[in-house]
């Protein structure tokens, strides 16, 4: 029997840095383009970093998936691994997973390209699995199940605990993955300088906020009851 599965994200839907918003709307382009993706693997979450309620609400009606509107803005700081938000992203699978059984994590920016991976992510059924880029896990693309000691041991406590303990710590060299897969051909292709997509990735990460064609890539969607990779 399969697991009870909900597509998780997060992002801050009041942003307003240029080609990362659209400015001819009020809603976040880089998420407008995660939804043209994902759109039809359903239950879908985005946990909000402190956006409007009034924006939270419209983005949710339109896309017709959950929009979590998490507060106060949590605010990148002046280093790089100085980054409340996301511990608070990590934080909030434990609600998730009051509901769910399993927990696939895409961050907006990361997209799942090849039907074999598509295929090993809805198999997995325990622990908590990440792909593989250049020397580290990849933490863009993620796969939590219920019950993972691992993550519960980790995320004990309070949500301000967890943040004081573990911000200013590179989130992929201490997140404690039960397993991290290597059969697959992907890594951060935005981080060097935008490589072409090729059709042997099986997922490209850091998908550059410049992208014009959202149809660059191919998509998931749901054919004949079945989630698939396709062209359009």
């Amino acid at each position: 029997m399969s697991l009870s599965t909900v597509l998780y994200t997060y992002a801050w839907l009041d942003c307003k840095i240029p080609k990362y918003a659209d400015p001819s709307r009020t809603w976040c382009r880089r998420v407008q383009r995660w939804h043209h993706h994902y759109k039809d693997w359903k239950p879908a979450v985005l946990l909000d970093n402190g956006s409007s309620k009034e924006h939270c609400e419209a983005v949710a009606k339109e896309y017709g998936i959950e929009v979590v509107n998490a507060q106060p803005h949590l605010v990148y700081g002046t280093y790089g691994c100085d980054y409340p938000q996301v511990w608070r992203m990590y934080y909030y699978m434990k609600e998730l997973l009051k509901t769910y059984e399993k927990i696939v994590f895409t961050a907006t920016d990361a997209y799942i390209c090849g039907q074999e991976l598509l295929d090993y992510i809805e198999s997995l059924d325990s622990g908590w699995t990440a792909l593989w880029c250049h020397n580290h896990p990849e933490s863009a693309i993620q796969v939590l199940t219920r019950n993972c000691e691992s993550y519960e041991k980790f995320f004990a406590g309070t949500l301000d605990e967890v943040i004081a303990k573990y911000n200013g710590n590179m989130e992929e060299a201490i997140i404690p993955f039960t397993h991290v897969e290597k059969g697959f051909k992907g890594n951060r292709y935005g981080e060097m300088g935008w490589t072409p997509y090729t059709s042997d990735m099986a997922y490209y990460t850091q998908v550059s906020d410049n992208l014009e064609n959202d149809d660059m890539f191919p998509v998931l969607r749901l054919v004949d009851g079945k989630m698939k990779v396709v062209t359009l």
